[in-house]
């Protein structure tokens, strides 16, 4: 996490899609980013949201939220995230 993070498409190859555009995929919660890390890792940031858009089409928006994801924010740019922790998840025993 020293670099933060990086865009898909743009900074690097794409790995779990962009159907919502390109940016920094976040949640406000914990299911989603869970979900899609496995369920072991989950990374917190700081962010700056800038201008909201509606959708990655507004051209003026610095982040929107898709109307099928509410829990959702994805970022244009890295420079408005500033990690601050990875969290690791353990197995709790029954």
């Amino acid at each position: 996490m020293t670099q933060g993070f990086k865009i898909g498409g743009r900074d690097v190859e794409i790995r779990n899609g962009s159907v919502h555009g390109q940016g920094v995929y976040c949640a406000t919660g914990s299911s989603t980013p869970l979900s899609y890390g496995g369920g072991q890792v989950v990374i917190l940031a700081e962010a700056l949201p800038g201008h909201r858009g509606a959708t990655e089409g507004d051209r003026t928006a610095d982040s929107w939220t898709p109307t099928s994801c509410p829990d959702w924010i994805i970022f244009r740019s890295s420079s408005q995230l500033l990690p601050r922790y990875v969290v690791y998840i353990e197995d709790a025993e029954p």
